[in-house]
């Protein structure tokens, strides 16, 4: 109904708001993938910082998760985000690492699913 559609609505314009924002600083290395979580949080995944940026709804840095490298939380390359508000968790796709990452709202490492295809679809 109504409701929802009002909702996605405010998280639309806060992350229009963010990518916005984002044009106009140095701060991050290649913003990849952008997303809304709960709480007016968003979620933006820099592909070139090799991390995902965690910004309120006006703009203000919250925290960051990860950084660099191979390990569980640790990134080479994220590409996207995407919140889930049923599960209350955040996965971001580790390019490079060929795998999924899942953690809370909060940053802390959840789990990680994937590997390197090889290509066939069978």
């Amino acid at each position: 109904g109504g409701i929802r559609e009002i909702t996605v609505t405010k998280k639309a314009r806060a992350v229009y708001s963010i990518v916005s924002k984002l044009n106009d600083t140095t701060s991050f290395g290649n913003v990849s993938g952008v997303c809304a979580g709960d709480d007016n949080l968003i979620y933006v995944a820099d592909f070139g910082s090799h991390c995902v940026r965690i910004m309120r709804s006006d703009g203000s840095y919250v925290r960051t998760i990860g950084r660099q490298g191979s390990s569980h939380g640790e990134f080479d390359s994220p590409w996207s985000a995407c919140y889930s508000t049923k599960r209350k968790v955040l996965y971001v796709t580790d390019c490079r690492n060929h795998r999924i990452q899942v953690f809370h709202a909060d940053g802390t490492f959840v789990r990680a699913f994937g590997t390197q295809g090889n290509g066939s679809m069978t």
